[in-house]
């Protein structure tokens, strides 16, 4: 049993995927690059250029350019690949163009596409462009941004920034679109997307990201703005956000909440995807904040009578919000052992009949109010 089964996990620069025809493998392209033991990037049999990847990761140049920028090498590249179906040597041009300073910035970033994504976790993907799309926002973030850094940030916050870089699409310069969001966003987004980034980043396997960065995202989203409204309803507003609504929308919902209302959910933010457990249900609960005048039997039937079709876990906490401390205590008690119960039961109607009578007896009566 899920109480919720719509994940959002908000990628940065969605648009920013290399997945074009050629980007099929680093090698016999112009863009690859191989690195040894010592660190050093040494050119293929393409003729690829070379550099020192001990040099200052940032690059951050002091003197007007010589030659094409990060930003413009990757666009030009990414151009050059796509109108050339991924022709070996495609993009050669454009990174030969490129200003000294800007060398290892755009092999830091260009690297990181291939060798993270391009070569390993896109590899055998069926879907090349959305895999590509969230693993380049899941791993080369900080890379990608500390190759379009200008050194003089803008005024955005860290929520609009999102907004604007899911608004990048790899068939219109995508590099120059990540400049522009990058750049225009506040020293403090910047330093919010980086810790969001970088969390994100450190997340191995298959694992939800959000599971661990929770809190990052909502720092991100809500970006120090504050509201009156409770945690059961920003969820409850973000259940409004249709599904192609962007970032832009959850983050209105993230930062119409209080102060604690904000802090309750980035803890449930784990939980909204995954199947539920007891410590997750204390979790729901707590965001319901019981402070009403219903009892535990009574919440449970405001959950039968009104929450039948309801998609996500917003109507069940509103009913919890109606109950008095103790019966919301209660509640998350009865909770806490059927949901897990009934779980494991999997497909079982039998077995998940018995956990509120038989295995959950004892907080079933407590709240049911059964002697």
């Amino acid at each position: 049993m899920r109480f919720c089964t719509t994940t959002w996990i908000l990628m940065l620069a969605s648009g920013l995927a290399m997945a074009t025809a050629g980007c099929e493998s680093s090698t016999g392209t112009a863009a690859s690059t191989q690195t040894d033991a010592t660190g050093d990037t040494t050119a293929d049999t393409t003729g690829d250029v070379t550099s020192d990847t001990t040099a200052d990761a940032t690059d951050t140049p002091d003197t007007t350019p010589t030659g094409l920028t990060c930003q413009q090498a990757g666009d030009c590249a990414i151009a050059d690949c796509s109108a050339k179906d991924g022709a070996p040597g495609c993009g050669v041009s454009c990174i030969t163009q490129l200003d000294p300073a800007h060398k290892t910035r755009f092999e830091n970033s260009w690297n990181c596409i291939f060798d993270k994504c391009v070569n390993a976790t896109c590899k055998d993907a069926q879907d090349g462009d959305g895999c590509m799309d969230d693993c380049v926002g899941q791993k080369c973030a900080v890379e990608l941004s500390l190759c379009v850094d200008s050194g003089t940030p803008g005024t955005s916050d860290c929520g609009a920034s999102v907004t604007c870089f899911d608004k990048c699409k790899l068939d219109s310069a995508p590099f120059a679109c990540w400049d522009t969001c990058w750049n225009g966003s506040s020293k403090a987004a910047q330093g919010k997307l980086e810790a969001m980034v970088k969390c994100v980043d450190a997340v191995e396997g298959n694992a939800d990201p959000m599971e661990a960065c929770g809190i990052q995202v909502v720092s991100c989203l809500a970006d120090g703005k504050k509201g009156p409204k409770a945690c059961y309803e920003v969820l409850s507003c973000m259940e409004g956000c249709s599904k192609g609504a962007g970032p832009d929308c959850v983050a209105a919902c993230v930062s119409s909440g209080t102060e604690a209302a904000q802090q309750t959910f980035a803890d449930l933010v784990p939980c909204l995807d995954q199947d539920m457990s007891a410590a997750c249900m204390t979790k729901f609960v707590a965001c319901a904040a019981p402070s009403g005048t219903k009892t535990c039997a009574e919440t449970v039937t405001c959950i039968d009578d009104k929450c039948v079709n309801s998609d996500g876990p917003s109507c069940p906490l509103t009913c919890a919000h109606e109950a008095t401390p103790a019966e919301g205590k209660k509640f998350a008690d009865m909770m806490e052992c059927v949901v897990p119960c009934q779980n494991a039961c999997k497909d079982d109607k039998a077995c998940k009949d018995k956990c509120p009578m038989e295995t959950c007896q004892t907080q079933t009566a407590a709240c049911m109010g059964i002697q």
